[in-house]
C-alpha cells in the first residue's frame, strides 16, 4: 500500500493535510536544526555564529503571497490569518498581489524584525587573533 497515493489521499480532511503539513514541516525543521548543532555548528561555534539569533529570526516568518486564500468569504478567517496569527506567533500573512509591493512589504517585515531583535545596527567587525579567540572559548 502506498501512503501517499492519490486514493489515499483522498480521504485526508482539510485539517487532517494541514495537520500532517505542520507536522512534517516541524520534523524537517527539527532535523535541520539537530544538523546544524551536531555537525555544522558544535556548541562555542554556533553562539559564537550568532546561531540563536539566527533561529529566532526564522522562527516568525511572515508569508508574502500573491494571490489571496481561497478561503476568503469569511471574515473571521481571513482576520486570523491575516491579523491574529501576527499576535499568537510573531508573524502573519500578507497578500500583495503587485510583484514590487510585495518587495517593499518584505524589504518592511524584515527590517521590523532586526529592529525586535536588536540586529538592525552596523557594527564593525572585528578579527581575532588565536589568544583572543582562546580567551572568548572559541
Amino acid at each position: 500500500m502506498k501512503l501517499f497515493a492519490p486514493e489515499n489521499l483522498a480521504r485526508f480532511t482539510r485539517p487532517q493535510a494541514a495537520l500532517f503539513h505542520l507536522g512534517l514541516s516541524a520534523l524537517i525543521a527539527a532535523a535541520i536544526v539537530a544538523v546544524m548543532l551536531l555537525a555544522w555548528y558544535p556548541s562555542p561555534y554556533f553562539a559564537a555564529a550568532g546561531g540563536a539569533t539566527l533561529l529566532l529570526l526564522l522562527i516568525g516568518v511572515d508569508v508574502v503571497l500573491g494571490h489571496p486564500f481561497y478561503v476568503s468569504g469569511s471574515p473571521n478567517v481571513e482576520r486570523f490569518l491575516n491579523e491574529e496569527t501576527r499576535e499568537l506567533f510573531g508573524a502573519s500573512f500578507h497578500v500583495e498581489e503587485d510583484p514590487k509591493k510585495a518587495a517593499a512589504t518584505i524589504i518592511a517585515l524584515l527590517d521590523q524584525k532586526r529592529e525586535k531583535l536588536g540586529i538592525n545596527k552596523k557594527s564593525e567587525r572585528k578579527l581575532l587573533d588565536m589568544k583572543d579567540r582562546r580567551a572568548h572559548g572559541v
